[in-house]
């Protein structure tokens, strides 16, 4: 997805509040949100130290994605995957290579410019990657052969190498706890991680609302450990897992069976399962028929096998067909159509809400609200075709140009965050 950015101004008018994206005419567009010190300023990675994806531009100049956000000598490339947050973003490239960028050169597991992209190994058979949200700045990736590589933050434990000691040494270190090359998928949070291994289902990192599934919340779980099964009352033992994903402080997995089952902060009733209550482990929240499920804080949605979409907690600016300010804690059928994937800005903030999601028939749609967080006014994110900064979208509207993927980055102190899209 990364490659031939376009620098300037926003299409549809100039700098400002209002202004929410660069567009070229054809290939690659950049869409983004405010700063809180200069809302003149697009998010990016520029020129200039510190500048990078999820951090503010403080340097009064109009700066959306260009070569030369790469390091130099890297030729840009286009991406499958494309994950970030505050201080840090990562993307796979056509090329099979991961690369990355961070606010900090001793977080990245290579060498070079912090503040720009460039690949974390020469390997080429990256196939799956998760960066820790807000400033955890932990970076994980897998590969072909099935094995996990970790560098960046570490003082929760949330990388699993059986420490608290961060990974700085210039390198990604393998992880070999559990043995054997069987990682097969890996997602991350806010200073917390879950994965499958060999088909089950492992977690690391901070306890404190059961967001590891490890049946306390006290401590920290430094190396991957089997997660606690609520349902069962012992540790889990399936070994059918099939996908996971995370949100700050709470995780859903998926079984053979199409089975979602959630773990940590049930904030605001979002997994669905009629309570707002913490399961001490993982709980089956939908028996059957699940193909994905995403979360924000306060809110979440599940595909159906047969592409229905269905919606858990906060109901308001466009959440859900509901826009009044209440909660369901139980699952409802969402959206009318077809849908294939979400992607949503995940986040610590109670009321943002920003939703894209793609259909069958190829096409990205955008709904929520188009300031991230409901108390400020950054964030500004839908495309220029909305153009009131307060506009509240409560249906799926086409995303202009109709891009194949969409990566997200979010930004937790501000809430400002931007959505990346290649055609």
């Amino acid at each position: 997805m990364i490659g031939k950015f376009h620098t300037g101004f926003a299409a549809g008018g100039g700098g400002g509040e209002n202004c929410c994206f660069t567009e070229t005419t054809s290939g690659y567009s950049y869409y983004g949100g405010m700063v809180e010190t200069s809302p003149n300023n697009l998010w990016g990675i520029g020129n200039n130290p510190g500048q990078y994806v999820g951090r503010e531009n403080y340097y009064n100049n109009y700066l959306g994605f260009s070569i030369d956000n790469f390091e130099s000598g890297v030729t840009p490339v286009q991406f499958t995957k494309y994950e970030g947050s505050d201080s840090l973003a990562a993307f796979l490239g056509t090329d099979g290579k991961w690369y990355n960028a961070c606010d900090q050169t001793a977080w990245l597991g290579r060498s070079g410019n912090a503040g720009k992209f460039g690949p974390v190994t020469t390997d080429t058979n990256w196939v799956d990657i998760a960066t820790g949200l807000f400033f955890a700045r932990s970076f994980y990736a897998i590969n072909d052969a099935g094995e996990l590589w970790v560098t960046g933050n570490n003082q929760y434990g949330q990388l699993g190498i059986g420490s608290t000691t961060n990974v700085t040494t210039g390198s990604p270190v393998q992880v070999t706890t559990p043995s054997g090359n069987n990682w097969t998928k890996i997602a991350a949070g806010y200073y917390c991680a879950v994965a499958i291994h060999n088909g089950a289902l492992y977690t690391c990192g901070q306890n404190t609302t059961y967001q590891t599934a490890q049946n306390t919340t006290s401590g920290n779980t430094i190396s991957w450990t089997r997660v606690y099964n609520a349902d069962t009352g012992l540790t889990d033992t399936k070994t059918d897992w099939v996908d996971c994903f995370m949100g700050s402080q709470a995780f859903f997995a998926i079984d053979s069976s199409g089975a979602l089952w959630a773990a940590g902060d049930n904030y605001n009733g979002k997994f669905g399962d009629g309570t707002a209550n913490d399961p001490v482990g993982v709980k089956q929240v939908v028996s059957s028929g699940v193909s994905k499920a995403y979360m924000d804080r306060s809110f979440a949605y599940y595909i159906s096998t047969t592409g229905g979409l269905y919606h858990a907690g906060y109901t308001g600016r466009g959440a859900h067909t509901d826009t009044t300010n209440t909660y369901s804690t139980s699952w409802t059928a969402s959206h009318s159509g077809t849908w294939t994937d979400i992607v949503l800005a995940r986040h610590h903030k109670a009321l943002g809400v920003a939703v894209v999601g793609k259909q069958s028939n190829g096409n990205w749609y955008y709904w929520g609200y188009n300031q991230h967080v409901s108390n400020s006014s950054w964030g500004k994110w839908m495309p220029s075709t909305t153009t009131d900064a307060n506009a509240l979208v409560t249906s799926p509207t086409l995303w202009p140009n109709s891009p194949t993927i969409i990566g997200n980055q979010s930004q937790w102190s501000s809430g400002s965050h931007i959505f990346v899209a290649y055609y």
